[in-house]
């Protein structure tokens, strides 16, 4: 299947289950939303790391699940399982998500749709703005503080050690 990222946006949770709806209306149009908390995004490069992973999963068939969006996920968390990096990437009401969109073809009148259909359901969509939660992030990948501080000195600082490990991990990911 050839892939395009359409498009990220940043929104607030109001209604979690209104948000998987509108996921699932999407999903019957080859549309496909990977909903991924802000929390747990660093920065835009690991982001666009991510995305450009999952798009060459699907390029070269070598993604692990059917659907993109669920690949992403399996991408992000370094899992192989959807229901364990569906776990580890949860959230609630009041959380702000990142909205990660996935589509066959770049087609601006999907994009547009998406757009309607958040502001339909009240949802405010926000300026991407990564506010990462050190701790959830260490927790999640499964990273001990004494390995960043063993190795941050290689680095600018503790987050782009953090990075690196994350970005090490999401791509042997799949390797067998």
């Amino acid at each position: 299947m050839r892939l395009v990222h359409l498009s990220t946006f940043c929104v607030q949770v109001n209604d979690v289950d209104s948000l998987f709806d509108i996921v699932e209306f999407f999903e019957k149009k080859n549309v496909w939303i990977a909903i991924l908390p802000v929390d747990l995004v660093l920065d835009y490069e690991i982001l666009e790391n991510w995305i450009r992973m999952n798009l060459l999963d699907f390029e070269n068939n070598e993604n692990r699940a059917k659907k993109p969006n669920m690949n992403f996920l399996l991408r992000v968390t370094g899992k192989t399982q959807i229901r364990e990096a569906l776990k580890l990437v949860s959230f609630e009401k009041g959380d702000r998500v990142f909205l990660v969109v996935f589509a066959e073809i770049f087609d601006k009148e999907k994009y547009n749709a998406i757009y309607e259909k958040l502001r339909d359901q009240g949802i405010q969509i926000f300026d991407i703005k990564f506010s990462p939660n050190l701790e959830r992030i260490l927790r999640t990948f499964n990273i001990p503080e004494s390995l960043i501080d063993n190795f941050a000195f290689l680095y600018e600082n503790r987050n782009e050690a953090i990075k690196r490990f994350i970005i090490e991990n999401s791509a042997l990911t799949f390797l067998e």
